[in-house]
């Protein structure tokens, strides 16, 4: 795929040049921004979809904290995303929104994973194949949000938030 083999090209010689913001696309300027905001309101955040109204302030904040540009390919680029949905939580909406989030998440997970452990002789319904789905959609959801924000995006979330509140309705099953 040509296209892919542009961008393996581009971010190995930008990880050979040590060059980190452009093999990360110019990640760190946001997650630099997001770490600000849970900086200076990290019990309730800043509030829900204001990350993109921050963006540019808190950048400089973390390039004055941290003596160093986080450089955007071009000036007059912004991000309404911090292009980490656990970043842009604890930014929005405090560390305790985070960690309540990061727990649900977990417990999910485990639950799920429980019950495969529990009916691993198998079903007659299908039930087992339809959590072994909706654990790898939830998982590679969790993946991804470490450096994407699929949570606010039109054509994931619904297909995340689906899985997750199906993935809560079958761990409450008691069958």
């Amino acid at each position: 795929i040509p296209q892919l083999r542009v961008r393996v090209a581009s971010a190995t010689a930008a990880a050979q040049a040590g060059d980190w913001d452009a093999m990360l696309t110019y990640r760190l300027g946001p997650w630099a921004a997001a770490t600000e905001m849970t900086r200076a309101r990290p019990l309730l955040g800043f509030g829900p979809g204001t990350f993109g109204a921050e963006f540019a302030t808190r950048r400089l904040d973390a390039e004055l904290r941290h003596r160093r540009r986080f450089v955007l390919p071009r000036e007059t680029s912004t991000f309404s995303e911090a292009h980490d949905d656990y970043l842009q939580l604890a930014a929005e909406c405090g560390v305790p929104a985070l960690l309540a989030a990061l727990a649900a998440l977990g417990l999910l997970l485990a639950s799920l994973g429980g019950k495969l452990v529990r009916d691993a002789d198998g079903d007659d319904d299908g039930t087992r194949a339809e959590i072994v789905v909706i654990v790898g959609l939830v998982a590679s959801g969790a993946v991804a949000a470490l450096a994407w924000f699929p949570l606010q995006l039109a054509s994931t979330a619904p297909v995340l938030l689906l899985a997750l509140g199906r993935g809560w309705r079958l761990s409450a099953d008691q069958s």
